[in-house]
């Protein structure tokens, strides 16, 4: 899965060099302890807009523990919302449509 920006191919979630980190604005990647409420919310929206890349979560890359127990969670939360996306968006559409039905006819 992959996000275009232009013609860069982004990923949100990396292990790498035995370190877990996130990007959100496609420049500069933090290690994943520093995620704070607000990173981890526009990480859902990014998950919620686009397709979104992120590495499987792999313990053995990982020798710290706060890492691993974070991006764990985070990588398996993440990936759970992505495969639901598209029943949400169905799900929304449907009730727009029924909202939309019942009140455009005209009253009697």
């Amino acid at each position: 899965m992959h996000t275009r920006s232009g013609d860069i191919l982004m990923k949100y979630l990396k292990i790498e060099a035995n370190r877990a980190q996130y990007c959100l604005e496609g420049q500069s990647w933090a290690d994943i302890e520093r995620l704070s409420r607000d990173d981890l919310l526009e990480l859902i929206k990014l998950a919620t807009k686009d397709e979104f890349e992120m590495d499987v979560y792999d313990e053995t890359k990982l020798p710290n523990q706060a890492q691993q127990i974070i991006y764990r969670n985070v990588s398996e939360r993440l990936a759970e919302l992505i495969q639901n996306k598209t029943r949400f968006h169905d799900e929304s559409e449907a009730l727009f449509h029924e909202a939309f039905e019942k009140y455009s006819r005209p009253s009697i």
